[in-house]
């Protein structure tokens, strides 16, 4: 990770901009909102906003199995 930026809802992350993912810390997101993971239909955590919308995050493709999501 070479940069930091701020996430609206979330604060301060840091990523890379060539990188195919970016890291939430679940223990940080759930602080601020209700998380629930199904690993029955897709593998995904879903996260509820507090405006009712949801953002699901799924394993990436290109991840291996042993890396996160």
């Amino acid at each position: 990770m070479t940069r930091k930026g701020d996430l609206k809802g979330y604060g301060t992350i840091w990523y890379h901009p060539q990188g195919i993912a970016n890291r939430l810390f679940l223990s940080k997101v759930q602080k601020k909102h209700r998380v629930m993971y199904d690993r029955t239909l897709d593998q995904r955590f879903v996260v509820h906003k507090a405006d009712g919308t949801t953002q699901a995050f799924r394993p990436s493709k290109k991840l291996n199995k042993q890396d996160t999501f």
